[in-house]
């Protein structure tokens, strides 16, 4: 489909969670509002985080309209 996002999990990342939910193949069609983590491989390249979060967006939003 044209307006289709997929993700498609790839090292240096041990586990990616959509919505909580760990990916249990490597690849996920994302939703607006879906809320990604990412669980990096090795701590000492990731500077110390155990975990990166982001919310996935898949139409713009324009705070100040």
């Amino acid at each position: 489909k044209p307006r289709e996002t997929i993700l498609i999990a790839e090292p240096p990342f041990e586990a990616i969670a959509v919505n909580g939910e760990t990916l249990t193949s490597r690849r996920k069609i994302l939703k607006h509002n879906y809320i990604l983590t990412f669980y990096p491989t090795d701590l000492s390249k990731s500077h110390g985080k155990s975990f990166f979060r982001f919310v996935y967006y898949n139409r713009f939003l324009d705070p100040q309209a």
